[in-house]
């Protein structure tokens, strides 16, 4: 696969002045931006997608969008500063380079220096799932948090809407963590429930509140590590995948739900018989929202 930039004539690496283009401005924007996210959806934005090919077959690939994956993978590739990688190391190689050396290793400064901070917030977080939850459409639900009213809430999301694709996240993109973390612990520690799971909701929250964990958490983690694969969540089941070793029932279990929504009803509630005559008047702004007058005529006839 002929990396974006380059392209092969006469068995040799000849740099596609128009790709080469795009290839530095990515760069340059990575570290502008300074996250692969922000520069997915500033790429997004721009039009720029990989590049269109056509098969042997006729079958026409590419043109879509450049996802995190793909990025990371250009941002690191040495074929960018005249190099050639095989295996694990690059060697000095005979095309012309696209990237200035300079900027090439700015750039793997900030790489490093991002992945090295996402260990440290992982190891730091308070989310039991973290690495093991997914949506029903294999994309990784990552932790977040929102402070209401001074409480802390946490949830785990769908790791494409932080990259501006909530078209491609599951049927649940976002869920309280505490009920997931709940279920999943007492799954792994009792014989799967054969009925529907309702949360209760919270007084206090749209969704249902998620508090720091209990003074149990590294039991709990460890639990969760030494037993659970993989979670899968929907809008209507949980299906969690056991490891082999801790395999009692089934490896698979799956645990139908349904995750209660808090939205308010609005409805307009009218006073009783017996309070009507001390009822406040409703006021001259909002009866003509309510009431707008009737376009008319000339001759005062109802249009």
């Amino acid at each position: 696969m002929v990396p974006l930039g380059y392209e092969v004539n006469d068995h040799k690496l000849v740099v596609n002045d128009e790709e080469a283009a795009t290839v530095r401005l990515i760069f340059s924007r990575y570290l502008d931006l300074g996250s692969l996210s922000a520069l997915q959806r500033d790429l997004r934005e721009r039009g720029i997608v990989t590049r269109r090919r056509t098969l042997s077959s006729g079958r026409a690939i590419g043109g879509r969008a450049l996802t995190n994956g793909p990025l990371a993978h250009m941002l690191r590739n040495r074929m960018y500063v005249g190099e050639i990688n095989h295996r694990d190391k690059s060697y000095p190689g005979e095309h012309a380079p696209i990237i200035d050396p300079r900027l090439f290793e700015a750039v793997q400064t900030k790489l490093t220096e991002n992945r090295q901070r996402r260990r440290l917030r992982r190891q730091s977080s308070n989310a039991l799932l973290m690495s093991k939850l997914f949506d029903d459409r294999g994309n990784p639900m990552t932790p977040s948090y929102a402070i209401k009213k001074g409480v802390r809430y946490r949830y785990y999301v769908s790791s494409v809407l932080n990259q501006g694709r909530k078209e491609e996240a599951g049927s649940l993109p976002r869920v309280a963590a505490e009920a997931v973390e709940r279920i999943v612990l007492d799954t792994i520690g009792a014989v799967p429930p054969v009925k529907q799971i309702k949360l209760r909701p919270a007084p206090t929250s749209v969704e249902l509140p998620c508090l720091e964990r209990d003074a149990d958490a590294p039991e709990a983690a460890e639990r969760i590590a030494a037993n659970v694969d993989k979670i899968t969540i929907g809008s209507r089941s949980i299906e969690i995948r056991l490891l082999e070793a801790s395999v009692r029932h089934s490896k698979v279990i799956a645990i139908p739900w349904s995750p209660q929504t808090f939205r308010r009803k609005r409805e307009v509630i009218l006073p009783s018989s017996e309070s009507a005559g001390g009822a406040r008047p409703i006021r001259a702004e909002a009866r003509r929202k309510l009431y707008p007058p009737s376009p008319r005529g000339g001759d005062g006839s109802t249009k």
